[in-house]
């Protein structure tokens, strides 16, 4: 278990995923970015963080506890 959890600090995907969960709880509770853009640009952003994502969980070979 330790073992995960400080693997789990070297994970590029666990920290993509942190700073995109809390860029959607700054979003949800301030509305700083969608106001200024349009919703179309919006929606390619949030796809393009899925694509940021996938690839980084394709390109994981390690599991959290051998980091």
């Amino acid at each position: 278990m330790k073992d995960t959890i400080l693997g789990s600090l070297r994970s590029k995907t666990l920290w993509f995923n942190l700073i995109v969960a809390l860029m959607g709880v700054g979003e949800s509770v301030f509305g700083f970015l969608q106001p200024h853009i349009g919703s179309g640009v919006y929606g390619w952003g949030m796809a393009l963080l899925l694509v940021g994502n996938t690839v980084l969980r394709v390109l994981t070979t390690t599991p959290l506890n051998q980091k």
